[in-house]
C-alpha cells in the first residue's frame, strides 16, 4: 500500500504541473490576443475610422457602444472618450 500511496502522491503533484503550465500557456495566448487586438485596432483608428465622414464614424461607434455588455464599463468609456475625439476632431 506505500507504493501506491507514493504513486497517489506523485500523481498529484504532476496533475498540479500540468494546471500550471496549462494555465501559464492560456495566459500567452491570452496576452497575444491582445496584443493583436491592440495592434489592429491601432491600425484601424488610424487609416479607417479617422478617415470616414464625420457622420458615418459616428454612426458606426455608437453601434459599437450599443454592442457592449453594460457591465464592461471601461470598455464603454473607451469607445465614448473616442467618440469624443471624432466629434470634435473631425
Amino acid at each position: 500500500m506505500k507504493i501506491l500511496d507514493k504513486i497517489d502522491a506523485q500523481i498529484e503533484v504532476l496533475k498540479a504541473r500540468k494546471q500550471k503550465i496549462t494555465a501559464i500557456d492560456k495566459n500567452k495566448k491570452r496576452k497575444l490576443e491582445v496584443k493583436q487586438k491592440i495592434i489592429v485596432g491601432g491600425f484601424f483608428l488610424k487609416n479607417t475610422l479617422m478617415k470616414m465622414e464625420k457622420e458615418k464614424a459616428l454612426q458606426y461607434l455608437n453601434k459599437i457602444e450599443a454592442e457592449i455588455p453594460s457591465n464592461r464599463r471601461s470598455d464603454k468609456y473607451a469607445v465614448q472618450q473616442l467618440i469624443e475625439v471624432v466629434t470634435n476632431e473631425q
